[in-house]
């Protein structure tokens, strides 16, 4: 079987608005969803690309809801997703951390501030969600279940800073 390949670009939407008669023209990409099932052993693989010049960077938050999806009646959520994040040229890609670790409730806070439903305990930092600068650039995301048991998952990317 081949696999699935959901391909999403992160690109940025204009919109057109008048300001004292004149049209100006405004961006501004909020966050995009995908809900995907998760087969051990076959994970999905979602691309996207995050416009802008080369070495500009994108602040986002990634995250992979599985458990917390029960609460909107999803049935057969995948407990405890893991996002896989690699670079167009297939080599892996991670947030650096600078050494900035948060508390759950500074993620929570921080998904609030994005407009981002709150989760449960069963999604974990780092392994189901994470955030921080990606350059400009093609990425793919390789979602899996830690326990291997598959299901419905909801996969997330927010502009972690759309006031720029």
């Amino acid at each position: 079987m081949k696999k699935l390949i959901i391909a999403l670009i992160l690109s940025v939407l204009t919109f057109c608005k008048f300001a004292n008669g004149q049209i100006a023209s405004t961006t501004k990409f909020t966050n995009l969803s995908a809900r995907v099932t998760v087969v051990p052993g076959k994970p999905p693989i979602i691309g996207f690309v995050i416009a802008g010049k080369p070495n500009e960077q994108k602040q986002v938050l990634i995250r992979a809801v599985g458990g917390s999806l029960a609460q909107f009646g999803v049935p057969n959520p995948v407990k405890t997703p893991k996002i896989s994040i690699y670079k167009a040229n297939g080599t892996p890609f991670s947030f650096i951390r600078l050494g900035i670790e948060r508390t759950k409730a500074q993620w929570d806070a921080f998904f609030a501030q994005l407009g981002a439903f709150p989760i449960g305990t069963d999604e974990v930092a780092m392994v189901s969600y994470d955030a921080g600068s990606m350059e400009a650039g093609a990425y793919t995301i390789h979602i899996s279940d830690v326990n291997n048991v598959g299901g419905e998952v909801l996969l997330e990317v927010y502009d972690a800073n759309p006031t720029n």
